[in-house]
């Protein structure tokens, strides 16, 4: 069995995830359309996921909050890895010294 092309070249990189349960994970590599990530988390292929990812720059920060379907899982390291695919983001920059309540949360409307 074949493979399909990716829809965007990917970018190995470690940045900790923030899953919109409270756990965390770290990515292993990511793209515009997905993310492969690592976590203690129990999910499920098929289930729907929210997660934000933090980018730190001198400045302040960029936060990538998305929307993805979760398409494989594999044991990675004693872990779960989960590649997910994504369906709704967005990408803000938040300068520092934000209060936390002021940022803003993961709340999208269901798509239908």
């Amino acid at each position: 069995m074949s493979r399909q092309p990716r829809e965007s070249e990917r970018v190995d990189a470690r940045v900790c995830v923030k899953l919109e349960d409270g756990s965390a994970g770290e990515t292993r590599n990511l793209s515009p359309s997905g993310i492969y990530l690592v976590t203690d988390a129990q999910m499920r292929v098929g289930s729907g996921v929210r997660f934000s990812v933090e980018f730190q720059e001198v400045g302040g920060s960029f936060h990538l909050d998305c929307v993805g379907e979760i398409v494989r899982m594999e044991s990675v390291e004693g872990k779960t890895g989960v590649g997910v695919r994504i369906t709704q983001s967005r990408l803000e920059r938040r300068a520092p010294g934000l209060p936390v309540e002021s940022k803003p949360s993961l709340q999208w409307e269901a798509q239908t």
